[in-house]
């Protein structure tokens, strides 16, 4: 197993803690307790409970096999007047699979908030739930890294 090395850039490093500012590297630890799996969790979720497309440049790349998937289901919950209210995510593990150049592979677990379904007239509650592990695609853009596809681990 490689070691994952992510810079940050300039607007990912307002958000690290200091002692990760010093050095200016994140290693896995980091993108799971203050790096970008947070940022990007956080953006994706804001992304579906707003059912605002627009937010997932910040979490995926553009034109990716993950951001085809995600401008879609978020724009069918814009069309249909659906939202997720409360919708958060958590990453709780993260390890680096593969490392080459500007891509990476990071195996990772994202658990969800309850949240509340509403938008039809009704609302339906739904509980938390844990992520099953996940493989996610990372591409390192002008903009810093980002999601270019998720996939089952195994």
């Amino acid at each position: 197993m490689t070691d994952l090395i992510l810079v940050p850039t300039p607007t990912e490093m307002t958000l690290l803690s200091p002692r990760l500012r010093a050095g200016g590297k994140m290693t896995d630890w980091a993108f799971q307790l203050c790096g970008f799996g947070p940022i990007a969790s956080a953006a994706r979720a804001a992304a579906f409970r707003s059912a605002s497309p627009s937010r997932l440049s910040e979490v995926d790349a553009p034109g990716s096999a993950a951001w085809s998937r995600d401008v879609s289901d978020v724009t069918e919950l814009e069309r249909s007047g659906v939202r997720y209210v409360g919708l958060h995510h958590e990453v709780v593990a993260a390890t680096t699979v593969a490392v080459e150049g500007a891509r990476a592979v990071v195996r990772a677990r994202v658990d969800t908030s309850g949240y509340a379904v509403t938008g039809r007239g009704d609302r339906e509650e739904r509980p938390p739930s844990a992520g099953a592990s996940v493989l996610v695609d990372l591409v390192r853009t002008d903009a810093g890294w980002r999601v270019s596809d998720l996939r089952a681990d195994g």
